[in-house]
């Protein structure tokens, strides 16, 4: 039984009770931000545009008794000189007949199909998150963890076994139709190429073209070639996808299939993949249909020993958390060798000092100031080099370095209480050509444990800042027009061998939150031992009607102990506009 279905609970308006002025409307008109569908949807916002058709954010007045977030729903119309085309109408509904016929969790779900005079559209569940190319976007090519990547990638063989069993093959899939929403959920969206393979291309009443449809550097060689898809081709465009999120690049560049083939390419094997591992990987990838899996998308990921289903991803604010990837092999050899030799010239000089002091002299001092130059680029390039090879599990922790004097501060126990960082209306930072913002802070905010300052020893402690100190690393933040994300610094300055930590969340000003933005509850943050640099990522909503630039802020409070804020408690974020 299809879900998300509400025409037995909820009246449907019919052609008699319309309006007399929408009856006599003699052609599709196009719905912009504000309009209202059937007296029923009020768009509020632009959630995605393509080629055929808009989806935006709209109201259901008739869900009106539910919280804010259950009277939401994603409308998905045509564009107005689209509307008119037979073909596409027929699209439109079969794009949704399928998507009614796939109840599963990771598949999103349509509720309606109506009409408003001449204006076709159907409504879907509306979800809240950022797609997995935002994600991948936002990690700027830092691959994600291993687990996570494979948590993604069961959960939509999952939704694509689900549909297969059914008869639907997706013939779109790429990382802009997988979603990931705030809470860590996985769905499958975009069903708009999607058919069952015995379907015949004259119920569109158009010629099959996929390059109008499929996104060309995830479509198999078969696709790109005018082929009706099929399950096969599903899996070529999951392999591709998965090849992403282990290697961190697409397997052929910026390259589709048919050119790789073409040219006789292979595609290199990602590193940590096991013998069995690759060959199911290489599979997927095929140029040739006949050598792909099709019926038991399990089996053939099964070398992957994919996370077990009660395993979830986290939200999407720790997903977005991206960590530097790891060094590699060759790099970590490459810095080894100078690092060997210069240690082994600096131990050798500080042996034999009387030597080097004597020589020093008979060449008028000149060998004696060149020696402390290499003494001093060796200690340099020594640090610099123990940062990347420290990360394997068996180094040792460097030592304490001796830090340059700084300015001594009462116990965080002496101190007042730090002020709150909500600060008065009229001194808010303003974006141009804005009036107000909003200047309400959370009524409460979660208590947290405090983090202890670890114990050192007493040499150690007396050469070390007793305090660290906590700040964002600008007033103004704007992001940049591709990027899927806000991203904004806090710095750490003093004390970096503790683990401290902070709060921090989102306040609307011009930006709305849920319309503009993701909306930040206050979230828990930390610096590990070391760290001294956290990225908070914010995901930002893609409007193609966005004129005006919007602004929102960042505030970080309730330092642990052990750290103190610094002057800088908040941060304006902008979002230009989109032309």
């Amino acid at each position: 039984m299809p879900i998300g279905v509400e025409s037995s609970s909820i009246p449907v308006l019919n052609a008699t009770n319309r309006p007399a002025a929408e009856a006599k409307r003699s052609g599709p008109r196009e719905v912009t931000v504000g309009d209202v569908l059937r007296d029923r949807y009020v768009i509020k916002n632009v959630l995605g545009l393509g080629g055929a058709g808009t989806v935006f954010e709209a109201i259901d007045r008739y869900r009106l008794d539910l919280p804010d977030s259950g009277q939401r729903v994603a409308v998905k119309i045509l564009h107005a000189d689209t509307a008119g085309q037979s073909a596409v109408m027929a699209d439109l509904r079969r794009e949704f007949q399928l998507l009614q016929s796939l109840s599963h969790p990771n598949i999103v779900r349509a509720h309606e199909y109506d009409r408003d005079g001449d204006t076709a559209f159907f409504t879907m569940e509306y979800l809240s998150g950022l797609s997995l190319e935002g994600v991948l976007a936002a990690h700027r090519e830092v691959v994600l963890e291993r687990s996570h990547a494979l948590m993604i990638v069961r959960d939509v063989a999952a939704a694509l076994e689900h549909a297969h069993a059914r008869g639907v093959v997706h013939g779109d899939l790429n990382p802009g139709n997988i979603f990931i929403t705030s809470d860590g959920g996985i769905r499958v969206l975009d069903f708009g190429a999607a058919h069952t393979p015995g379907e015949s291309p004259s119920l569109t009443q158009s010629e099959w073209d996929a390059t109008a449809y499929a996104t060309l550097r995830f479509a198999s060689c078969q696709l790109l070639d005018g082929e009706r898809a099929d399950a096969r081709d599903d899996i070529y465009s999951l392999a591709c996808v998965l090849y992403v999120l282990l290697a961190g690049k697409h397997p052929f560049g910026e390259l589709n299939a048919a050119q790789a083939r073409a040219q006789r390419l292979k595609p290199s094997r990602p590193r940590g993949l096991t013998g069995k591992q690759w060959q199911a990987l290489r599979a997927g990838l095929s140029f040739d249909r006949q050598h792909r899996p099709a019926d038991d998308i399990a089996g053939w990921l099964e070398p992957f020993d994919l996370p077990k289903p009660e395993a979830r991803l986290p939200v999407l604010l720790a997903l977005l958390k991206a960590s530097p990837r790891r060094p590699q092999r060759g790099d970590r050899a490459m810095w080894i060798v100078p690092v060997l030799v210069l240690g082994a010239a600096g131990w050798w000089a500080s042996s034999h000092m009387d030597v080097v002091s004597q020589t020093a002299r008979d060449a008028g001092g000149d060998l004696k100031d060149a020696l402390a130059g290499a003494d001093a680029a060796m200690t340099r390039l020594w640090q610099q080099a123990r940062s990347p090879v420290s990360s394997s599990p068996t180094a040792q922790p460097p030592a304490a370095p001796q830090a340059a004097p700084v300015e001594k501060e009462a116990p965080a126990a002496a101190k007042s209480p730090e002020p709150s960082p909500t600060i008065p209306r009229a001194a808010r930072p303003r974006a141009a050509g804005t009036n107000s913002v909003s200047a309400s802070a959370p009524a409460s905010r979660p208590s947290r444990p405090r983090t202890a300052v670890p114990a050192m020893a007493a040499s150690t402690a007396d050469a070390l800042p007793s305090h660290a100190r906590i700040e964002l690393s600008a007033d103004n933040v704007e992001v940049p027009l591709t990027d899927p994300a806000a991203h904004v610094l806090v710095k750490r300055t003093g004390n970096l061998h503790a683990d401290v930590g902070f709060t921090w969340w989102t306040e609307s000003g011009t930006a709305k939150s849920g319309q503009d933005f993701m909306n930040v509850k206050p979230h828990e943050e930390h610096f590990e031992q070391g760290k001294s640099v956290i990225n908070l990522f914010v995901p930002v909503v893609s409007d193609p009607t966005r004129k005006q630039p919007k602004s929102f802020y960042i505030v970080i409070n309730d330092p642990s102990d052990g750290a103190s804020l610094g002057k800088r408690t908040l941060t304006m974020v902008t979002i230009p506009p989109s032309e």
